[in-house]
């Protein structure tokens, strides 16, 4: 409307030939567009004021339309232009003596520049903009200073311009790395701000301030400042704003559900917001996802659908920015995806590819190159994935800090691109390529090169038919994640909603024209259908707009009560309606969830459709009893009803609960329970056992024998009166199938329960009620033993104190399972010790742990010396979880077996050093070990005395490990290919060290080749063959050790010229070099700072002085062993720094001192035996 409204008035201006009013008129046109983000309409509105105002003659004016159409230009990416219109806005201004318009233009300028900072990032060239935005920001808050001494404006207006620029300033420190001194300024505008009440400036620093915070992972900090920017907000989009930056951080953190929390909140109320509404969806939608698949990993055991799972949840956790968890995923995708490598190739590269992206968009180039490398690796004969692998590498290596070595190796990466495109035969693809690469060379500044690619760019273009500039696609990013969710159906998302309708009076509940009726225990009528499986009732107290969560006196909610009853239909119905599948009742309910009543109760179907919506299997009770816990308890009490006969159960019942136990298992630990299919005692002994019981209570007529789910429900129906759990042990499990039983709600109470209103307040329940599900052991009558987890998850079952001459124990450790057969002793405490040393005897056999065990009461109560039996055994050397374990040999007693054993738990090791201790003959045993070590990240296995036969029985290496230690072990030629073979799957291996191994090849070639990111490598004191040596060389090689292998390889070919370049510390000692060879090798070696040349005999003084004027100096050169200098030095050599430089060498007493004066009379001579001698500074 308004926008019609100028366009008339601009018609009425032309047509009358104002041109004072067209210009105006069309500035608000403008100015209109412009906060519209129509940029294209106000640059042409902004350009016709210009010329208006020129033939106005009006310089303010003018100045201003040339900021207009610089800020334009500025927003768009073309800083040229904008440079142009702005330095014309300042000099404009300036000569109208305008301070109030200087300090916006050189505020405007400032911005210009940041802007331009950041576009140039990726050519490194940002430093010169980022300080020409420095030194405009400054001069305004010059022109701030005089603006409030010469009070031409109010001085909260100048409060206000100062605190922007600080702020401003602030951020252009921040890119600088300046970090201290940015958040300085920062807060000095903060503070400004706070003083003169500038809310809305304030407001924006804070967000401003928290996302620095964020940057430098300083979470804490950055929360509370979100936290203040949404008390200081008043409008909605900004409070929602400030909402959705906390809830994206606490995304990247990896906090699903507090995040989950927020944008709930935000969704109900995403109206208020239509702006943000999008963002908000696709949040939520990501946090829903990730709950999800996390839940389905946890339970899931198929590799294959794990690795799909995996895959989801990078996905997800990509889309919402937590490139650290996405990695965290991408790689256990990578990990299932390498258990069947043939199988899953595609699934291998898929892996790699993701992890390469996020790892790029985490701005860890260098991480994201390793990836990359492997992933081109795989491509084979597919041309169009290898050149859009070799692409992407490119890219990643561009982005890196550019050195020799770099560009080398991304040059390469272009021409194999073009390689494989051109094999392609796909003319687009090769013209895109070379389109990149001509953009690189340009970016490199090799221009020349890159116009030599004109004519065939061109050549091509033209065989093209309506040809547009291709884009290589990078992986579309993954905007869907969670597309086919209804955020509307979501339980929590229907839970805010009722609490917002509650939040809004009784105004909408009379609307709805439903009153909830309670009787007297606060049940309502939906809790009693729930109760009755009165499902027609359930439907339409559900239609009529009933409240789902709504509680009873005592707290249960009609969910709790339908998954009590397993009433699957009326749960199906609830959870429909958005009922909380996580309620934990009400104060009084001991955290108790539904899925805990099912678990009680043994309503499978229930428990599955509960977890199937969501359900979170991990939660407790107040009592701290697990689900597992409870189903496992409920599984007991089943058991003892069967075997009196009461119960049958089928092998249809008996899988089910397999199945579902299993399920849990996977996720929990589970608590000591009763052993269930072993008899306690032996049949020959419990015919002759006198037992402690009434006769007549075993005597008893066995009833007819009913369906386990039949009494079970009517059980559960005689728990619903609540004083059962005061009952024994003994006369709960003496009731017959056909006992009479106490309702809920039995017919009398039914007719005399009165329906209260809402308002009425609820009585107190005089009795101490707990749940018919509640966890509280009950004390039997029956003494039992058990024993409590503590270093390891030990369950033994539990004994009657029968009256016999030897009991049978069972005792589950995992997945091992330890019978005993103990006499039973006069004195318990012979039979507590007995007991004790054989668990902890045959623990320690078959781990190698020594198990700390503590006796208890079924209450959990420890035993003392006068209640049977007493805590005996303590040992200090109980086995820590930890991640680093290191030996080295130091005790020479140590059980290598036992140890081995005992890692099986360490699941979170990461640092491994057995060095020194011989592992002869355990192959098997070590590789069950590494395949236990997930984690492993550095393996030191250092003359352990490792042999062929051992090195095969590997299956494979821990995938993550970054140092591997096999030196001084008799490998021999039989082992090379396996440890070929173990090598090459080791992605992100940094340092090898195959020392003294007796090894002659390790048939690396082009295809089996050894980790791109290796950086340290020891090869030393094995006869290696050159071309050996050639495959095992990196570009990023830092470290490497070739002493006594050969003659040095870089003197016998130029394969891998570019390796070298980066290498820091290189050890060639009897190689058998030459002068000529070192000289080539400091030609190479760009980045030496120490060099180990011992026992080369023809290595002479000329070699020493090329050595000795090396650039940049050598920290350290070892010539010992070489030709014996007898010579003095050349008189025009120079060491460039002397005080970095230490040498070591062989030479005559006669001419050391002439040597010593290189280091300008500060070194001193260490003189050794045999003429050896070592040139120091002595500090």
């Amino acid at each position: 409307m308004e926008e019609e409204k100028l366009r008339k008035r601009k018609q009425r201006a032309k047509k009358d030939g104002n041109i004072k009013q067209l210009a105006e008129i069309v500035k608000e046109l403008g100015d209109l567009y412009f906060e519209s983000k129509k940029m294209d309409e106000a640059l042409e509105e902004y350009e016709e004021q210009l010329k208006l105002c020129e033939i106005l003659n009006d310089p303010l004016n003018t100045a201003v339309a040339h900021r207009m159409i610089g800020e334009i230009h500025t927003d768009c990416g073309n800083y040229e232009e904008a440079l142009s219109h702005l330095s014309k806005y300042l000099q404009g201004v300036k000569e109208t003596k305008n301070l109030i318009e200087q300090q916006r233009a050189y505020a405007t300028l400032g911005r210009m520049y940041f802007c331009m900072s950041e576009a140039c990032e990726k050519t490194g060239s940002e430093q010169e903009p980022l300080a020409a935005a420095k030194r405009a920001y400054s001069k305004s808050l010059k022109l701030c200073d005089k603006l409030e001494e010469n009070k031409d404006i109010k001085e909260v207006e100048v409060m206000m311009m100062r605190a922007r620029l600080l702020l401003n300033l602030g951020l252009v420190l921040e890119v600088q790395k300046k970090l201290d001194e940015a958040i300085e300024l920062i807060e000095k505008a903060a503070q400004l701000c706070n003083k003169h009440k500038l809310n809305e400036d304030l407001y924006r620093i804070h967000i401003a301030l928290a996302a620095v915070h964020e940057r430098q992972e300083n979470y804490d900090d950055a929360f509370n400042l979100y936290d203040l920017a949404i008390k200081l907000a008043h409008e909605p989009e900004k409070k929602a704003s400030a909402r959705i930056s906390r809830a994206e951080l606490l995304i990247k953190m990896g906090e699903w559900s507090e995040a989950r929390q927020i944008l709930v909140s935000l969704y109900v109320n995403r109206k208020k917001v239509p702006s943000l509404s999008p963002t908000i969806e696709k949040l939520l939608r990501i946090v829903v996802v990730i709950d999800k698949y996390e839940l389905d990993l946890r339970a899931e055991e198929d590799n294959e659908k794990r690795m799909t799972l995996y895959e989801n949840l990078g996905d997800a956790a990509s889309a919402g920015g937590s490139y650290e968890k996405a990695v965290e995923f991408y790689k256990g995708m990578l990990l299932c995806a390498e258990k069947k490598p043939g199988d899953n190739r595609s699934n291998v590269s898929a892996a790699l590819v993701s992890l390469g992206r996020t790892l790029k968009d985490a701005k860890q180039f260098e991480e994201a190159c390793i990836y990359a490398r492997s992933e081109l690796k795989l491509c084979d004969e597919n041309y169009r994935e290898a050149c859009r692998s070799a692409l992407f590498l490119a890219e990643l290596l561009s982005s890196i800090k550019h050195t020799p070595i770099i560009e080398s190796e991304t040059r390469e990466a272009y021409q194999l691109a073009l390689t494989n495109a051109s094999k392609s035969s796909d003319q687009r693809l090769k013209l895109a390529v070379l389109e990149e690469t001509q953009a690189y060379y340009n970016e490199i500044g090799s221009t020349e090169e890159a116009s030599e690619m004109n004519d065939e760019i061109e050549t091509l273009r033209a065989s093209i038919i309506d040809y547009e500039s291709p884009i290589i696609s990078e992986g579309e990013e993954n905007n869907d994640v969670g597309k086919d969710i209804d955020l509307d159906e979501l339980s929590d998302v229907e839970a805010e909603l009722h609490k917002d309708d509650k939040s809004k009076g009784s105004r909408r509940s009379s609307r709805r024209g439903f009153v909830i009726k309670r009787n007297e225990k606060g049940e309502t009528k939906l809790h009693v259908a729930c109760i009755n499986n009165n499902i027609q009732e359930v439907v339409n107290l559900l239609a009529a707009g009933h409240p789902v969560d709504v509680r009873d006196h005592m707290g249960w909610t009609p969910l709790h009560e339908a998954a009590n009853y397993g009433h699957i239909e009326i749960v199906q119905l609830l959870i429909d309606h958005g009922a909380n599948v996580n309620d934990p009742g009400g104060p009084k309910c001991g955290n108790i969830t539904p899925l805990h009543d099912a678990a009680s109760c043994g309503h499978f179907s229930v428990m599955n459709l509960l977890i199937k919506h969501g359900a979170d299997i991990t939660l407790k009770s107040k009592e701290g009893e697990s689900i597992l816990d409870i189903f496992e308890t409920w599984r007991s009490r089943l058991e003892g009803e069967r075997k009196k006969g009461k119960v049958d159960w089928t092998d249809a019942d008996e899988q089910e609960y397999q199945f579902i136990r299993d399920r849990l298992r996977r996720v929990l630990p589970t608590k000591p329970t009763k052993a269930i299919n072993e008899p306690l005692i032996d049949e020959d002994i419990c015919s002759q056992a006198t037992v402690d019981f009434k006769e007549d209570e075993f005597c008893k007529k066995s009833p007819k024998k009913i369906s386990a789910g039949e009494d079970y429900r009517r059980t559960i129906e005689s728990l619903k009166n609540r004083n059962y759990l005061n009952q024994s042990y003994e006369s709960a499990s003496s009731k017959t199938v056909n006992s009479k039983v106490t309702p809920l709600i039995d017919s009398e109470q039914q007719l005399v329960d009165d329906w209260l209103e809402d308002d009425l307040s609820a009585p107190a329940t005089s009795s101490s009620l707990k749940r018919a599900s509640s966890f509280t052991k009950n004390t039997s009558q029956i003494n039992q033993l058990s024993i409590q987890k503590f270093t390891n998850d030990v369950d033994i079952i539990k004994k009657s104190n029968l009256n016999i001459e030897s009991i049978n124990f069972k005792i589950i450790i995992e997945n091992m399972t330890i019978n005993l057969k103990l006499k039973r002793p006069d004195e318990s405490n012979y039979l507590y010790n007995n007991l004790i040393n054989d668990i902890t005897k045959h623990i320690n056999q078959n781990t190698g742990c020594i198990a700390k065990l503590i006796l208890t009461t079924v209450n959990d109560e420890e035993l003392q010396p006068e209640n049977l039996l007493n805590l005996v055994y303590t040992n200090q050397n109980d086995f820590i979880n930890s991640e680093i374990l290191r030996l080295k040999g130091e005790d020479e007693d140590i059980e290598m077996i036992a140890l081995l054993k005992s890692l099986e738990y360490e699941k979170n090791l990461k640092v491994l050093e057995l060095s020194s201790c011989s592992l002869f003959g355990h192959g098997e045993l070590l590789n069950y070990t590494l395949n236990q070590l997930k984690q492993l990240q550095e393996l030191h296995l250092s003359g352990c005395d490792i042999d062929s036969e051992c090195i095969k029985k590997l299956d494979s290496l821990p995938s993550q490990l970054r140092i591997l230690n096999l030196s001084c072990n008799p490998l021999n030629t039989e082992s090379q290919t396996k440890l070929r073979d173990l090598i090459t799957s080791l992605y992100c291996l940094q340092d090898l060290n195959l020392h003294n191994c007796k090894l002659k090849e390790l048939e690396f070639n082009s295809t089996n080749t050894i980790s791109a990111n290796l950086v340290s490598l020891d090869l030393s004191w094995n006869k290696m063959y050159d071309n050996e040596v050639d495959y095992l060389l990196q570009r990023q090689l830092v470290n490497l050790n070739l002493s006594q292998t050969t003659r040095f390889p870089i003197v016998n070919n130029e394969i891998n010229l570019m390796a070298y370049a980066t290498l820091e510390n290189l050890e060639l000692a009897g190689c058998n070099l030459t002068d000529s060879d070192v000289i080539q090798l400091l030609t190479n070696c760009r980045n030496l700072s120490k060099i180990i040349l011992n026992n080369n005999s023809q290595v002479t003084s000329i070699a020493l002085e090329s050595l000795l004027a090396y650039k940049p100096t050598l920290s350290l050169i070892d010539t010992t062993g070489c030709q014996k200098i007898d010579n003095f030095p050349n008189y025009n050599l120079v060491i460039g720094d002397p005080s970095v430089c230490t040498l070591k060498t062989s030479m005559t007493s006669d001419v050391c001192d002439s040597w010593e004066k290189l280091w300008y009379g500060r070194a001193k001579q260490f003189k050794m035996p045999h003429d050896i001698l070592i040139f120091k500074i002595n500090f």
